[in-house]
């Protein structure tokens, strides 16, 4: 757009045309030479709708690259605060939820072999269990997604800019 503007700019501005040549008279058999010299007086057409529209095309495009900018900023900020997110409960889930269903589960498992829990409770355990460890896949597909969300935005590989960082 910045060329555009310059060029009819540039258009607004008219050619001084010089020109020389070689005139023959046959009467005296003489030759001259000849220049010429003309300059256009700049009243008619001065481009002025060319340039406006040059200038209101890049206003616009300054307009909506700014509008690009901001949106991709938004977007950036969601999958950041999605990233952030799903990383929360992914580990929450792994440290604190996991551990304790696994060792509800185990504990089921002795009690019902000792003969102190029915079949439906240690059915309830596993299936606890195997509810956790879901949620934990799904997070964790939750958080790679918004990772790569991420990485997409910026351009970019999070452990690049780690390194960068450390560096």
């Amino acid at each position: 757009r910045h060329k555009a503007l310059a060029y009819e700019k540039a258009r607004a501005v008219q050619d001084i045309t010089v020109g020389a040549g070689l005139q023959h008279f046959e009467e005296g058999d003489d030759n001259t030479v000849m220049f010429g010299l003309s300059i256009p007086i700049g009243v008619s057409d001065r481009n002025q709708g060319g340039r406006k529209a040059a200038a209101h095309n890049l206003a616009k495009a300054g307009r909506l690259g700014r509008a690009a900018y901001i949106r991709v900023r938004q977007r950036l900020a969601m999958a950041y605060q999605s990233l952030a997110n799903a990383h929360v409960e992914a580990t929450a889930l792994k440290q604190e939820m996991l551990p304790s269903a696994q060792a509800v589960f185990e504990a089921s498992q002795q009690g019902y072999r000792q003969g102190k829990l029915d079949y439906l409770d240690l059915l309830d355990g596993q299936r606890t269990l195997f509810e956790i460890r879901s949620q934990y896949i799904k997070a964790l597909v939750e958080f790679q997604n918004a990772k790569v969300e991420v990485e997409r935005l910026i351009g970019q590989e999070l452990e690049s800019i780690e390194k960068q960082n450390r560096n």
